[in-house]
């Protein structure tokens, strides 16, 4: 089954851009990862790519390309379209049903 894991630029950070990765282990998503934010990164030589593995957070898997997913096929997504916090624009946490994250919603 794939996991579900974060890439992202160790320089800037994840806040700086992140792109959700879908995986079997940490190298396969390393890979993807870097693959794709190069595309971001064009005037850059080198990236410092980073994964970090996403643990219990099944309501990323609607990110996932639904095709790709029953192949059991690693792959992207850099688009998040469900996922994301309407307030602070970022992904990877539990969003109440005003579509707002539980740390947005614990800072009011």
């Amino acid at each position: 089954m794939l996991k579900t894991y974060m890439g992202f630029d160790c320089v800037g950070g994840s806040q700086e851009g992140a792109v959700l990765i879908f995986a079997h282990d940490r190298r396969e998503a390393k890979k993807l990862a870097h693959q794709t934010m190069r595309c971001w990164y064009e005037a850059t030589e080198f990236i410092h790519t980073r994964v970090r593995l996403l643990k219990d957070k099944p309501w990323l898997y609607v990110e996932a390309d639904k095709e790709k997913l029953a192949r059991d096929e690693p792959h992207a997504i850099d688009a998040l379209r469900s996922s994301t916090c309407k307030r602070c624009e970022l992904w990877g946490l539990q969003l109440d049903e005003g579509g707002i994250c539980t740390e947005c919603r614990a800072e009011e």
